[in-house]
């Protein structure tokens, strides 16, 4: 197919091609002839449609200067216009900007104010810097070749081209008066402004001569943000593409700290250009058009430029601005010991300490007594300043330890009675932050003081303000740390004027440089500290109004409270803070429970939920929810501890007995798939063994005292002389039941951590083997008269007398196929061989007496493990053994009088209606079992609430009865109906005490399971 024919170009564009081609060779004969020939084609476009100044616009700067001035010359003297646009739209003036061709681009803007014509500087300046190549763009994904220096290096020739062009125009925008002012107004397609291209090209020398001319830096766009920002993420971007692959790559460390500098420098040349022209302050607030949010970069413009010399820049500014900047240097000296410490000492300039110049100094003493400063002068600028140790360093002078002294009082002060302060902005949590900062600052700097009660003067003299508060405070309060920080300050002054001066460095020494969050190293050090005996004298009289403050909020006991004082702490309050400081923590355990599957699979559904459960879940609030049962409130809850109650803390229990009357099959078959749906999420891997069955009841009772059941044995023990024989190793082997006491130590914990009372007495020795605490052997022998003497008289003799008759073994009892065996145990690994001699019979005699308190040490060891996963060593120290005990069994008697004074009536019901007088009189002739009962139908649990029922031990939800109207024949009437999420008790008007006596009965033997209206 023959092709179309080409229009042939106008005699114009062929004369405007031959002149093009003689700019190219830079043929001056040849242009001027045709210049001379028809001078009106100057600026016709060619074949290419580029016009004779495009043409030359696209040289390279290097080639032969002088001739490209003379063409230059030679077509400006010819009319060629350095605004007219060639038939790529690019005119001679914009296409050597873009170029970067300096030696055009001065010819072009001098001829384009010959010509009159309004030139544009701001659109100039944005074709001079947008055609830079971004650096994250040479990586390309990993895709470069280059390392990162030759990236670098690239930016940095970009940076020595551009910088010229940029000058050349803002030297030809002040030079013309008819310049518009906005130099910043002209944007990319994307929003960007000249400032935000030379910020994320890494261009330091062009972004400081923009910031010379007035560029705004806070001037944002859309996505971008500010130039810091663009700059920011440019930088990020590297780092992260730099990094090796993997979870961390985002992390400061995660490339070497030579390499962080290199990254770093053209970024941090930037910021400081920017810190010069905006000020460094702004740099280094949380917030802000020129805030830098990336710790890493902050860091490493302070180790770049050195604190002294930026501290010096920022000598100017308020308090509050400086104090960010503060905040950061302190986590630098914080992170000294791991990877940050190259950059701590690159911070210090190759001084001895950040400091050196004195009246440097000076200034920042100052600002460590203003009230902007406190928060941000965190536990490492205590430490920092003490490194400072030069002879006139001003923090080292009594009076400015006084001055510290008095700041902390007076904040104090103001916390106690609730007055205004000129730290307006904080609320109560930053004012109790301001105290503890000051007194952290104080405690560190002057514990080498001579004067040091001297010192600590204005916070002794709190003391006489707290005791006359304290009587006052008889209600619940909105803020009572307030009153609680105070009582701290005046605590830790007595502390440390009592404890020897070594003690209170050493423990200051040891205080963390960044204590975890919610907690101060003032905490850390009021505990470790002793505390005087004065004090507690002191505090007693006190006792109820500091039982109200810990009421007020439970999560301040584990704060504020010192060993010693926890005596003077009433147990409920201990109790409720277990409670608050599961929901502090923001996770939760989460159970579903079928009530109405065999009790088999009830509690192997149990089992398996609550011991494949983190032991982070296990640490915060409970959620238990009963399949296809609506609850709401404690009522759940406590429905389910009473099921824990009868099958895991009953000695009696057996689980395939529940199995004699089955629920339908539909209901088992929705049983099985929960229950197979649980071992699938269940992280444990441990091999099939026995039914669960095999290893119920979990406890024996002895002495109406409850042990740890026998062990359950995996294997069949071997049989010596016809007497079975139990190794130690067979002991600890078995898995499964060691996963079942781990299971209900932490349902045990669960308990105490809700405030659910199981009415498990356990020995009183059983607690603090519990807890891992030395218990004289004669303690766990309980009641036992017979073995404490037994093993009196084993100490008394002389075993080595008679060699070999005893060994590290007893007679105990082990669970094996499911009936119960007696056997003889080895007490330790290779017991059996093991004779007992006068060099370890106080061993023997020992283990013996732990067998008899706790029943099994294995178990108790898995039972202690599981416990732990729910309260920690560190919580459970505010409570003692008996105190633990006691929370656990609960009140041994149930006192109806006054739960019958507790009780709220509702609309229809009063303590003087006949069906309410009734009811009483049928209750207090029931027996203690139906009693049980009673409260199992009306709350959920057969056992009382541990601190009793009246209304101001309350635990959320009252006891309360209503009464509804009920006219009809007797045998009509309705039972009684209990709502266990609200502990209400709904009762018929009955007609005689007979019918109610009756009709209530019935209800608690066929319906005390909770939610069923029968």
């Amino acid at each position: 197919m023959d092709q179309p024919l080409l229009e042939p170009a106008s005699p114009a564009t062929v004369a405007a091609t031959a002149l093009t081609t003689a700019v190219k060779a830079l043929d001056l004969d040849t242009i001027a002839a045709i210049l001379e020939h028809d001078p009106s084609i100057v600026n016709n476009a060619d074949a290419h449609k580029k016009t004779a100044l495009t043409t030359l616009c696209c040289l390279e700067p290097t080639v032969a200067a002088s001739l490209v001035g003379q063409a230059v010359d030679m077509l400006l003297v010819r009319g060629a216009s350095v605004n007219f646009a060639d038939g790529h739209g690019d005119s001679p003036l914009s296409l050597a900007t873009r170029k970067a061709h300096i030696a055009l681009l001065s010819r072009f803007l001098a001829a384009a104010k010959t010509e009159g014509a309004r030139i544009d500087y701001s659109a100039l300046l944005v074709a001079a810097l947008e055609p830079v190549v971004r650096p994250a763009q040479v990586l390309g994904q990993g895709r470069s070749k280059l390392d990162l220096s030759q990236i670098l290096e690239a930016q940095q020739a970009a940076d020595d081209e551009r910088e010229p062009c940029v000058k050349a125009i803002l030297k030809a925008f002040e030079l013309d008066p008819a310049a518009p002012l906005e130099l910043w107004k002209a944007r990319t397609a994307s929003g960007l402004s000249a400032l935000h291209l030379a910020a994320r090209a890494l261009l330091p020398a062009t972004t400081a001569l923009l910031l010379l001319h007035s560029f705004p830096p806070s001037l944002s766009v859309r996505q971008a943000g500010t130039s810091v920002h663009v700059l920011e993420h440019t930088i990020l971007q590297l780092h992260a593409r730099l990094a090796p692959r993997g979870r961390r790559r985002s992390a400061p460390d995660a490339l070497p700290y030579a390499t962080q500098k290199v990254l770093a420098a053209p970024a941090v040349r930037i910021l400081s250009a920017f810190g010069d022209a905006v000020g460094y302050a702004k740099l280094f607030q949380d917030s802000g058009a020129c805030a830098v949010r990336s710790r890493w970069l902050k860091t490493m413009l302070v180790a770049a430029v050195g604190f002294e010399a930026i501290y010096r820049k920022m000598t100017h500014e308020p308090a509050r601005l400086i104090a960010p900047f503060l905040a950061l240097v302190g986590g630098l000296y914080r992170d000294a010991p791991q990877a940050g410490s190259a950059a701590w000492i690159d911070a210090q300039a190759g001084q001895h300490c950040l400091l050196p110049s004195p009246e440097l100094r000076a200034h920042l003493a100052s600002l460590l007594l203003h009230v902007d400063t406190a928060l941000h002068v965190g536990p490492a600028w205590g430490h920092i300043l003490v490194a400072m140790d030069a002879v006139d360093a001003p923090w080292l002078a009594s009076t400015f330890l006084r001055d510290l002294a008095g700041c902390v009082a007076h904040s104090a002060t103001c916390l106690l009675f609730n007055l205004q302060t000129d730290a307006y902005e904080y609320d109560d949590d930053g004012l109790v932050n301001v105290a503890l900062a000051r007194l952290q600052l104080l405690l560190v700097l002057g514990r080498d003081a001579a004067d040091l009660r001297d010192v600590l003067a204005p916070l002794l003299a709190l003391q006489p303000l707290v005791a006359g508060a304290m009587p006052a405070i008889r209600h619940l309060q909105d803020a009572p740390e307030r009153v609680l920080l105070a009582l701290l300050v005046v605590q830790l002054a007595r502390q440390v004027i009592n404890a020897d001066r070594k003690a209170v460095c050493e423990a200051l020494a040891k205080a963390p440089r960044s204590p975890s969050k919610g907690t101060h190293n003032v905490f850390a050090l009021a505990k470790v500290l002793p505390l005087p005996a004065t004090f507690v004298e002191w505090l007693a009289p006190h006792r109820s109004a500091l039982n109200v403050l810990l009421q007020s909020e439970p999560t301040l006991l584990g704060k504020y409270l010192h060993r010693d004082a926890l005596p003077l702490v009433d147990l409920e309050v201990k109790a409720a803070y277990f409670g608050a400081t599961a929901a502090e923590r923001g996770t939760d355990l989460r159970l579903q429970v079928n009530r109405q599957a065999p009790a088999a699979l009830l509690v192997e559904f149990v089992v398996e939920q609550v011991a494949s459960a983190a032991p982070k879940e296990c640490l915060g609030e409970m959620d238990v929810s009963f399949l296809h049962e609506p609850g709401a409130g404690d009522g759940p809850l406590r429905e389910f501890f009473e099921l824990v109650r009868r099958y895991f803390f009953d000695p009696t229990a057996k689980l395939d007995d529940a199995t004699s009357e089955l629920p339908p099959t539909a209901t088992a078959r929705i049983g099985q798939l929960w229950l197979q749906h649980a071992r699938t999420v269940a992280s444990s891997k441990a091999a099939a063994g026995p039914p669960l069955s095999a290893f119920f009841p979990l406890v024996d009772q002895r002495d109406n005292e409850l042990v740890l059941a026998p062990h359950t044995l995996a294997s069949a023990p071997t049989v010596v002389d016809g007497v079975p024989h139990v190794r130690f190793e067979e002991l600890v082997a078995s898995s499964h039941d060691r996963r079942l006491f781990m299971c209900l130590g932490r349902l045990l914990g669960l308990a105490v951590r809700h405030g659910m009372v199981l009415g498990a007495r356990f020995p009183a020795a059983f607690w603090p083997l519990l807890r891992g605490e030395a218990v004289p052997w004669s303690a766990l022998c309980g009641s036992n008269a017979v073995l404490r003497r037994s093993l009196e008289a084993l100490l008394a003799t002389d075993v080595d007398a008679a060699p070999g008759e005893l060994v590290f073994e007893t007679c105990a009892r082990v669970q094996w196929s499911g009936a119960m065996v007696a056997a003889q145990v080895e007490l330790q690994p290779n017991g059996f061989a093991t004779p007992v001699t006068n060099q370890n019979k106080a061993a023997f005699v020992r283990l013996l007496a732990e067998r008899h308190a706790c029943g099994c040490p294995v178990a108790l060891a898995a039972v202690r493990k599981g416990f732990y996963h729910v309260l920690p060593p560190t919580e459970l120290a505010v409570l003692r053994s008996t105190e633990l005990a006691s929370l656990v069994a609960g009140p041994e008697i149930i006192d109806l009088a006054q739960l019958q004074a507790s009780v709220a009536y509702g609309r229809l019901a009063s303590p003087k209606h006949p069906t309410i007088v009734a009811f009483w009189a049928v209750v207090h002739g029931l027996l203690p079992g139906d009693v049980e009962k009673l409260l199992l139908f009306w709350s959920g649990s057969g056992r009382p609430p541990p601190f009793g029922f009246a209304p101001e031990h309350a635990d959320q939800v009252a006891w309360s009865i209503d009464v509804e109207p009920f006219s009809g024949h007797d045998q009509q009437a309705p039972l009684p109906r209990a709502q266990t999420c609200d502990r209400k008790l709904v009762l018929p008007a009955y007609p005689t005490a007979e019918v109610l006596a009756t009709k209530l009965l019935i209800a608690l033997e066929l319906g005390a399971l909770g939610y069923d209206r029968i």
